[in-house]
């Protein structure tokens, strides 16, 4: 069993003594918290960061300030593995502190809404009101971003993603981003145990499900967006790949040639489950009550029996990596699985999460607000 938070066991990471000074480690009951090295003299040096493609940044010594262009929950990543102090980071994408503001990082991070987004107005980089911020480090994900970054001399490291060559799991590509940003800033934090407890709650719920075979195998569909103008769905690079196969499922956006699908494929595919990501402002109730355009999902499977969800959005959404993937993966579980996980309690166990890794002590209002994301966390600029 790993519903005990404790089950990780994990003192702190601490740097290697061949490389940093030796590092007070908080203890284990504490939330997770940045650990620098010990002080020492300004450095006027710099260092070489390799990121997940092997390709090499050098970057300064002392890095004072940062922005970060996405992936989108990189920020809030970047946020708990320093312990919640953002006071370097400058930049930051409108998008990101649109979804944040409605949510529990709001709390955690209030800062987070005075950092600047005007360098990325409507989606598009700004490399003029980008200058003006004087980033020593831009972290990002899109190669168009970084081209210009790099010709204006500023630093720019990637940051993994699966339509990026990266890997499909959200727990394998927060230990990358962790790990990119303990060498960038040449330190390690105590969130990176999150990655240790991930590793045993996935192990738990394979576990679980490969002992209980299905007789068939359940179809998933993901909604990426969905409006009037039509429905997006994840497709076969994305998280999507990952989840349904810790759930022992088959992702329908995998068939799919193009993201973008109409009702008529959607009755064809016939999902079991239908999830619909907090990119799009959709509910299930939405799906349940036809309030889409012209669209009747009456004759799906999903929803006559009711199999509709909404993923939940707490320190950043938790179909993507975020310092929440365990307790995602514990939610995908129940909700796919009620009768196999009939012990874990999200309610409770979002709260002694939320204690143990980042010092919150939630209210009933916090969980919900968690689990049943508002619609505002939606995905705009």
């Amino acid at each position: 069993m790993v519903l005990s938070l404790a089950a990780c066991g994990a003192e702190p990471a601490a740097p290697e003594a061949s490389e940093e000074p030796a590092v007070t480690e908080a203890p284990a009951e504490e939330p997770a918290a940045a650990e620098t090295p010990a002080e020492e003299p300004a450095s006027s040096g710099t260092h070489i960061v390799v990121d997940f493609k092997g390709e090499e940044t050098e970057v300064p010594d002392e890095i004072d300030r940062v922005v970060i262009l996405g992936p989108l929950p990189a920020a809030t990543v970047y946020a708990v593995f320093m312990g919640g102090d953002i006071s370097k980071l400058v930049g930051v994408t409108p998008d990101l502190k649109n979804g944040v503001e409605y949510s529990v990082f709001a709390k955690y991070c209030p800062e987070i809404m005075d950092v600047s987004s005007d360098f990325y107005a409507g989606g598009q980089l700004n490399m003029e009101e980008l200058v003006k911020l004087d980033p020593d480090v831009v972290f990002y994900h899109s190669e168009s971003d970084a081209e210009p970054i790099r010709q204006a001399g500023i630093p720019a490291v990637a940051l993994t993603h699966p339509n990026k060559g990266g890997s499909a799991s959200p727990l394998e590509t927060l230990r990358s981003w962790m790990d990119t940003y303990a060498q960038t800033f040449r330190m390690t934090s105590s969130a990176q145990d999150i990655i240790a407890y991930g590793e045993e709650v996935e192990s738990e719920i394979r576990s679980r499900i490969e002992a209980n075979p299905t007789e068939s195998v359940e179809k998933y569909l993901y909604i990426n967006t969905y409006s009037d103008s039509g429905l997006v769905i994840a497709g076969a690079k994305s998280f999507a790949a990952w989840w349904t196969d810790l759930l022992g499922a088959e992702n329908l956006g995998a068939r799919a040639t193009n993201s973008s699908v109409n009702m008529e494929q959607i009755y064809e595919w016939n999902p079991d489950k239908i999830f619909i990501l907090t990119f799009s402002d959709k509910t299930p109730a939405d799906i349940y009550n036809n309030t889409v355009g012209e669209d009747d999902w009456s004759g799906i499977t999903a929803v006559k029996e009711e199999q509709v969800f909404k993923y939940p959005f707490g320190m950043h959404r938790w179909w993507p990596p975020c310092t929440d993937t365990p307790l995602a993966m514990w939610w995908s579980a129940k909700t796919a699985y009620p009768e196999l996980f009939t012990d874990v309690d999200m309610d409770a166990m979002v709260k002694e999460y939320y204690q143990k890794w980042y010092g919150m002590e939630l209210t009933d209002e916090d969980v919900a607000n968690i689990l049943t994301a508002p619609a505002q966390t939606y995905r705009h600029y």
